[in-house]
């Protein structure tokens, strides 16, 4: 999980609604990342992910139409 769960106890602590103040969380839990990622590994995974998807609706047309 990627966002809002991140906040420290402190900050959580000084402005308990500080949840709220940030963007929507992001769950990249398919993606199958380390705890200790980096940007380039997110975006390595989405771009793979996405090739796959691609891949596979285009497979599917091509048997089924």
């Amino acid at each position: 999980m990627i966002g809002n769960e991140k906040l420290s106890p402190v900050l959580r602590e000084l402005h308990p609604n500080i949840s709220n103040t940030f963007k929507d969380s992001y769950i990249f839990d398919f993606l199958n990342l380390s705890e200790t990622h980096n940007e380039s590994d997110l975006q390595k995974g989405l771009v793979r992910q996405l090739r796959n998807f691609i891949l596979e609706k285009f497979a599917f047309l091509i048997l089924f139409c």
